[in-house]
């Protein structure tokens, strides 16, 4: 499984969905849909960062899956 096939289950596993999960943490939603898409490495750190905290998961956990 990808690391964004990971983050999206553990997003909907925490949240009612991807899009609630994306308003409450006011992250455009269609941001986080381009990087399970395109890929995490595509994403910016800025994005990264965001996502990493409102799921309150370290980013260094994140490179490594």
């Amino acid at each position: 499984m990808t690391i964004e096939a990971k983050l999206q289950r553990y997003i909907e596993e925490r949240n009612e969905n991807v899009t609630e999960f994306c308003r409450k943490n006011n992250i455009p939603p269609s941001t986080l849909f381009t990087a399970f898409r395109r890929g995490i490495n595509n994403t910016s750190t800025g994005t990264i960062i965001k996502l990493c905290s409102a799921l309150n998961i370290d980013s260094d956990a994140l490179g490594d899956g």
